[in-house]
């Protein structure tokens, strides 16, 4: 009896043994199915990522190329104006000139 108890023993002890290497295989394969997924999502995502990166740097280039371009029409505005301002000094220096110049003229009529 304690021969046939200690077959049965072992014969339970193989068959778990059996089961749980089993289970450890089933395991290890989903393990793999797991990391191989996190990876595919890590790869896509940094894909994503940068791609986002490059639509920002082309997004901030063409917004620095337009703030030139402002900052170049705003120094020509500010140049112009300048200019403006002169020539109207100077229309002013003028029309005071002839206003002198038509009161004298009345004067001596």
């Amino acid at each position: 009896t304690r021969e046939v108890l200690k077959t049965k023993d072992e014969s339970m002890h193989s068959a778990l043994q059996a089961q749980s290497n089993q289970l450890d295989d089933v395991l290890r394969s989903k393990e793999r199915e797991h990391s191989s997924t996190i990876t595919r999502l890590n790869e896509s995502h940094d894909a994503e990522l940068e791609k986002m990166r490059q639509n920002m740097e082309g997004q901030v280039k063409k917004a620095e190329g337009r703030t030139a371009e402002v900052a170049a029409k705003l120094e020509k505005a500010t140049s112009r104006a300048s200019e403006v301002e002169q020539q109207l000094e100077k229309h002013k220096e003028k029309t005071q000139d002839l206003v002198a110049r038509y009161r004298e003229l009345k004067e001596a009529h």
